[in-house]
């Protein structure tokens, strides 16, 4: 099991542009020795040393970092001594972003004051994007073939968000995205309504972090959610995927409030009912959608949004279609020339 996901981030801003290695932990207990073992990895991992590197944790692992950057000081300067090249100092700081149940409180390792500055949000969004790409969420259907989606829309794109984390520290990538976008609406939820179990332990893990005891249910997608209208207490809706925003629309057709509702990939979020976690057209990941055009349909069925198309069509072939000459040439082939 992977104790944390690792990517690169890059900003550009008035003083210049610099890049971030940014190193999201699971929920694991730490050792100072992990703490310097996985940095040292994750930056041999790079083709390039970063400017800074970001850790994103908890306070029991911030706690770890403190100790190791105070009491190991041999193993500090062969850390500091890799973030080094040519005797010259590319990485200079090293960041923990400690979780503190709503947002993210920035402490410099070593006690300096901060340089790069910057946006957890943004930190977030582009580690699910490398995710999104890492781990095939996208599917473009075949040549002459279009999905069929449970909205009815017809296009060539599914997005399948449950294939988005492979381990647990790629689930707390996830959790930490939802609960700092979403925090001040999901502490306050008593029900959180899902439109599938594939994104379950996204939502979990992010409640998790918030400390919020919120019931989760799924309505299965489009199967139950003409039956479903808003209960009477709090609650937050989240909407795996859409390329076309057609269910957080039919959500707010049947009352839900569109600062309730949240889509967690979307082609765009331009006009969009509720808010979009990622939107693939901000990330650098423009997905042309092409309509259906009397082609062969592959159905998404289910509430994982398995893919099913229809199966080939038997053709009975009739005459008698082997060359006049065949027989002539067989007959040379087995028996040699006269």
């Amino acid at each position: 099991m992977e104790r944390f996901y690792q990517w690169m981030s890059a900003v550009s801003d008035s003083s210049g542009s610099h890049e971030a290695l940014v190193v999201c932990y699971n929920d694991s207990e730490l050792s100072v020795q992990h703490a310097f073992t996985d940095i040292e990895e994750a930056l041999k991992a790079q083709r390039h040393l970063p400017d800074c590197v970001y850790i994103l944790g908890t306070s029991d692992q911030l706690s770890v970092f403190k100790s190791g950057w105070a009491d190991e000081q041999d193993r500090l300067a062969n850390l500091l001594k890799r973030g080094e090249k040519n005797s010259r100092v590319c990485v200079h700081e090293y960041v923990f972003l400690e979780w503190n149940g709503a947002s993210f409180n920035p402490h410099v390792l070593g006690g300096k004051e901060l340089i790069y500055r910057h946006d957890p949000s943004a930190l977030l969004r582009d580690g699910l994007s490398t995710l999104i790409e890492k781990n095939n969420v996208i599917h473009s259907a075949p040549s002459a073939h279009s999905f069929k989606h449970p909205s009815g829309t017809l296009n060539n794109v599914f997005i399948q968000t449950r294939e988005l984390a492979s381990d647990e520290a790629e689930v707390c990538v996830m959790g930490y995205a939802i609960a700092l976008e979403y925090g001040a609406r999901l502490r306050q939820a008593g029900k959180v309504y899902i439109d599938t179990m594939g994104i379950y332990a996204f939502v979990k893990n992010a409640l998790a972090r918030l400390d919020s005891k919120a019931e989760v249910m799924s309505f299965h997608s489009y199967e139950r959610l003409k039956t479903i209208y808003p209960p009477a207490g709090e609650y937050f809706c989240v909407v795996s995927a859409s390329t076309s925003g057609g269910m957080a629309k039919q959500m707010g057709e049947q009352g839900f409030a569109e600062e309730c509702v949240a889509t967690l990939i979307d082609r765009t979020a331009d006009g969009r009912y509720g808010g979009v976690l990622v939107a693939l057209d901000e990330v650098d990941y423009p997905l042309p959608v092409k309509a259906e055009e009397g082609c062969t349909l592959i159905e998404i069925i289910g509430e994982n949004f398995s893919a099913k198309s229809k199966p080939p069509k038997s053709i009975t072939i009739s005459l008698k279609h082997d060359p006049k000459r065949l027989d002539k040439f067989a007959q040379v082939l087995r028996y040699g020339r006269n």
